[in-house]
Order: C-alpha cells, then structure tokens, then sequence
C-alpha cells in the first residue's frame, strides 16, 4: 500500500509538468465536462489547466483537514494554512515540477507547522527578524512571477504582516508559517523553477 502511494503521488506522467494523480482527475472531468458541452463554448486545454489548479488545491484543504483532526491540532493548523497562503499569494515562491509532489509537500508543510511553531516558541522573535530580512532581501519571488509592476507594494504588505506579529500577535504559529515561506523566497541562479509546477 506504501509503494503505491508512494508511486502515485512521486511519478510524474510521461514529463508533463502536472502529476499523475491531479493529471488524471484533471483530464477524466475535462472529458466528462466537454461531454455535456453541447454547445462547444469551452475550451479543453484551458478547462483542463483550470481544473488542475482547483483539483490541486482542494486535495491540500481536504488532506490538511483530515490530518488536522487525526492529530487533534485543527485551529493551529488552519491557523498556519492561512498563514502560509497569504504569505504565499503575496510574496510568491518556489515551485515543484510535479503537482502531486506539490499536494504532498505542502500538506505535509501545514501539518509540521503547529510543532515548529511550539518548538521555537521562546525564539518567535529571532525568527520573524529573519523572515523580515529575507523578505527585504528576496521577496517577492521573482522567478516565473509577474510581480513587477507592484514589486514594492508586495514587498511592504509582507513585511507590515511580519512587524504585526512581532508587536500585536506575537504567535509562536504565526512566525513558523511566515519563516517557513520566506525560506522559500531565497534563490540563487537565473532562472531556476520558471517552468515548474505552481503550488498555488
């Protein structure tokens, strides 16, 4: 059973830039959808590639929900999903070349969220001082984003949510899920990931 979870969620299908899995639903309800388009008004590749995007985030909401109740940390968690994705709207990051591996590597990110949170909990503010440099220094991401027009704005919203949680919030929570996308803002080489799988 693990090493067909394993093959499904890793195995990306013949080089396509989504994975197996979200691949697979993504196309059988294209199909299904085109089917009852009588009309012909919808376009495949453009309802496929919607469809992908929605099928990938709604496999993170569904397994983050469920993992939070089997570890009894709900609040916390979706507390830091939020977090995470408003960071992640905001200032961008790295992508995968697989969104299977997307769903996994996210949800499992979520999930981690609330103990990184209890485990740093005296040292919050060193790592808000961190996700504020890196911000300064690497946000937004600019690899594969269209975040130039705005570049500043974007930049200034996720550092006034930072200083937010320094001096008003002050949430152990809130600094792991913030630390955790600003370590995602760092790059290296032109270039890297432009081409890959956006984890939304």
């Amino acid at each position: 059973m693990c090493d067909l979870l394993r093959t499904t969620i890793l195995k990306v299908d013949n080089g396509r830039s989504g994975g197996r899995l979200v691949y697979y639903l993504a196309e059988t309800l294209t199909d299904w959808i085109l089917n009852k388009d009588t009309l012909n008004k919808l376009k495949k590749d453009e309802l496929e590639r919607g469809l992908k995007k929605i099928i990938n985030f709604g496999l993170i909401i569904l397994l983050v929900l469920i993992l939070s109740v089997v570890t009894n940390r709900v609040i916390e968690t979706l507390l830091g999903m939020v977090l995470l994705g408003v960071m992640r709207a905001i200032l961008g990051g790295h992508h995968l070349p697989s969104s299977d591996l997307c769903v996994l590597y996210t949800v499992t990110l979520i999930i981690v969220i609330p103990y990184i949170g209890h485990a740093v909990d005296d040292y919050k503010l060193l790592m808000d001082s961190l996700s504020f440099f890196l911000i300064i220094l690497f946000g937004p991401f600019r690899k594969g984003m269209s975040f130039n027009k705005n570049f500043l704005l974007y930049k200034i919203i996720g550092l006034i949510i930072v200083t937010g949680n320094i001096y008003i919030y002050r949430s152990a929570i809130i600094s792991a899920a913030i630390f955790i996308q600003a370590i995602h803002l760092i790059y290296f080489t032109k270039g890297v990931h432009d081409n890959h799988v956006d984890c939304g």
